[in-house]
């Protein structure tokens, strides 16, 4: 577990290596301008090249091979991409509507795949690079009806250049050796949907790296989950048969404590059922809709495969995955903070999954049904479409999870793991976790890139807040399984860690309840410019920020008088 795929050392390593010039390797592989530059500006300055060019750096010497092959440089050049795919895509399709003169082709546009979507993803982010040009190039070989090699327009032309230690037709296992990537060389035997030309990458160790900066950011990704991190369950629990609406909302909503519902989900369908097999079953055949709503199905062709957005706080962008896609992405994700599905589109895109659990959900939990007697949801009251976003699947792989964050616009929330457990981490309201630093409005947070890097760094301070001489200040943790609720109480900071191998896969949905309706409202009042998970979607009817107020406001007194 604890050895770099490039075999980077922690910078101190450097004083107890056994060789004459220890730092030899760094100065003499970073050129005369470079090696004044420390590590993490080297990798600034390489992320501003082209996909051909850091390929060309990556074999210009042994430090520049490590660096070079930083597996966060190749997500962002692969992100940029699918970006620029994506808007390519979206500008054909409004030029296919204005008429036949300048249409493009229907069905010639839907067998193109260059829209930016992630459908598959091998050995790690360059290797992915690699395969979508070589997939574009099949492409366009296609359109021409040739086998003539087309150039990239990002300068990553005919032949790639993709290193392969011990291929066919390599003659050195040099960290330099590349093999060039030619029509004519034969297909690799495990995986035959892969191109001819496709080889995947296979890093080769090297002696004299010293880095903390290319140590650190695989460490915190790759970290070994220790037993302190999950020795503390401190969080009330209370058996699902046992609990009332009146118990849920007087002992819990009403005094704002965390709280598992034990068993609460044991019975619903998607705790049953949602295994990987069965979520990219049900995610090939979805309900696509274009930007104005309307569903393929009904346009008459048939159905897509859903496409699910993915973020991390350390990427530029998102990315855009089906279910497959990611599900292989897990498999091989070796960045620092991964890319973490988090979807709140899935319910209109593949309604089956929204079936196998809200029907459920109000029967073992009716305190949490939007027909509650108290008062829950109350956000459904301005209707689906105008509502802020409250439903989202969750997926990542082990170790990923949700940086430090309070739940938005003062909502209270629960959360169900369907797949693998979480470990929860819970700081009161108005206490900031350690390394946390909020401004004082509220609008920036400065905390740590990864969970990983927080768990590393901060641990112990964390355990010395467990003894606050103020107990209403000290952190409360706890691990939820599958088939227990847990309600995550409005204004209080959290992180969630996923422990367990395989796709880890939860629901969450956020409220507003008569219980904290006036923090709701007063949070809308005071920071509209907090106000998240309407702004982007005023093209489908969703309440702007500066109408939100007023707007829920005259909704209640007209449904609730």
């Amino acid at each position: 577990l604890f050895s770099h795929p490039y075999g980077a050392l922690p910078h101190g390593n450097i004083f107890t290596s056994a060789d004459a010039n220890p730092d030899g390797v760094r100065h003499a592989g970073s050129g005369h301008l470079l090696r004044h530059l420390n590590d993490e500006q080297i990798l600034t300055v390489l992320s501003f090249l082209d996909s051909a060019s850091l390929a060309r750096v990556a074999q210009s010497s042994r430090f520049l091979y490590v660096a070079g092959h930083h597996e966060e440089l190749w997500r962002d050049l692969t992100l940029r991409k699918c970006e620029g795919e994506a808007k390519a895509k979206a500008k054909a399709r409004k030029v296919a509507k204005k008429g036949d003169e300048g249409r493009l082709d229907r069905e010639e546009d839907e067998d193109d795949d260059e829209d930016g979507v992630l459908r598959e993803f091998v050995g790690g982010w360059r290797d992915t690079y690699v395969l979508r040009a070589l997939r574009r190039r099949q492409t366009q070989r296609k359109k021409n009806g040739s086998g003539e090699n087309e150039s990239e327009e990002d300068g990553s032309a005919t032949p790639l250049l993709v290193h392969n230690e011990g291929a066919e037709g390599s003659k050195t296992s040099s960290p330099d050796a590349t093999t060039i990537a030619g029509r004519n060389e034969k297909k690799p035997k495990e995986d035959d949907s892969l191109p001819a030309e496709f080889r995947p990458h296979k890093p080769l160790k090297v002696r004299g790296i010293y880095s903390d900066v290319l140590f650190r950011s695989w460490l915190c990704r790759s970290f070994s989950l220790s037993s302190r991190w999950l020795s503390v369950d401190d969080v009330s629990r209370v058996p699902a048969e046992s609990m009332t609406t009146d118990m849920f909302v007087e002992e819990y909503e009403g005094k704002n404590r965390p709280l598992i519902i034990e068993g609460a989900s044991r019975e619903w369908p998607a705790v049953r059922r949602w295994n990987r097999e069965y979520l990219v079953d049900q995610c090939r055949e979805a309900r696509d809709e274009d930007e104005e709503g309307k569903s393929d199905d009904e346009n008459g062709t048939g159905k897509k495969e859903a496409v699910f957005r993915a973020t991390s706080g350390a990427a530029p962008l998102p990315a855009s995955f089906t279910m497959e896609g990611y599900a292989r992405y897990c498999d091989a994700a070796v960045e620092e903070a991964p890319l973490y599905l988090f979807d709140r589109t899935f319910a209109k895109s593949v309604p089956r999954l929204l079936e196998d659990y809200s029907p459920s959900l109000r029967e073992s939990c009716p305190y949490l049904s939007p027909s509650a007697p108290h008062g829950h949801d109350l956000f459904s009251l301005l209707g689906q479409e105008r509502r802020p976003d409250h439903r989202w699947i969750i997926v990542g792989p082990k170790r990923s999870g949700s940086a430090w964050h309070v739940d938005p616009n003062a909502t209270h929330a629960w959360n169900a793991p369907v797949r693998g457990r979480k470990r929860w981490i819970f700081y009161p309201p108005g206490v900031n976790p350690p390394g946390v630093y909020p401004s004082p409005d509220g609008d920036d947070v400065v905390m740590p890139v990864s969970i990983g890097e927080w768990f590393l760094t901060y641990w112990d301070e964390h355990v010395r807040r467990r003894r606050d001489p103020d107990p209403s200040r000290r952190p409360s943790e706890c691990t939820v399984s599958p088939g227990d609720v847990l309600f995550v109480p409005h204004g209080w900071w959290h992180t969630v860690l996923n422990l367990d191998d395989g796709l880890s896969v939860a629901l969450t949905q956020n409220y507003v309840s008569s219980t904290n309706l006036g923090d709701v409202l007063r949070f809308l009042d005071k920071k509209p410019n907090q106000i998240s998970g309407c702004r982007d979607r005023a093209d489908r009817g969703a309440i702007q920020p500066g109408e939100l107020p007023q707007e829920f406001r005259r909704v209640m007194g007209e449904r609730m008088p």
